[in-house]
C-alpha cells in the first residue's frame, strides 16, 4: 500500500508541476479523474475505489495531527525542513502499521 501511496502521490506532484510550468489552473480532481477514466478498465478503477475507502478506513485510525501531515503532503503549500520530513516519515509508519493491524499486509 506504501508504495501505491507513493506512486500516487508522485504523479499528483507531477501534474502540478507540469500545469505550474504552464502557468494553467490546476483543477485537481478535473485532471485525475480524466487520467483514471481514460486509462483504467472498470476493473482497475473498481480496485483502486477498494484500495481508496481501505485507505480512508485506515486514516480514521490515526491521530489529527498525522492526517493534517499526510494531507500537507499533498498539498501544494507543503513546508520544508528535516522537523516536517521527520513528522512525514512517523505519520508513515504510523500509517503503516495501522495497515499491517487492519489488513494483515503491507
Amino acid at each position: 500500500m506504501s508504495w501505491v501511496l507513493g506512486i500516487a502521490a508522485y504523479q499528483c506532484k507531477t501534474l502540478r508541476r507540469k500545469s505550474q510550468r504552464r502557468r494553467e489552473g490546476f483543477d485537481g480532481d478535473e485532471q485525475l479523474s480524466d487520467i483514471a477514466t481514460s486509462e483504467a478498465s472498470p476493473e482497475d478503477r473498481l480496485i483502486a475505489h477498494d484500495l481508496d475507502a481501505a485507505a480512508r478506513d485506515v486514516l480514521g485510525m490515526l491521530s489529527r495531527q498525522d492526517i493534517e501531515t499526510l494531507e500537507l503532503v499533498m498539498s501544494e503549500s507543503r513546508p520544508d525542513g528535516a522537523t516536517f520530513r521527520k513528522r512525514v516519515e512517523r505519520a508513515m509508519r504510523r500509517f503503516r502499521e495501522a495497515w499491517r493491524a487492519k489488513h494483515g499486509t503491507g
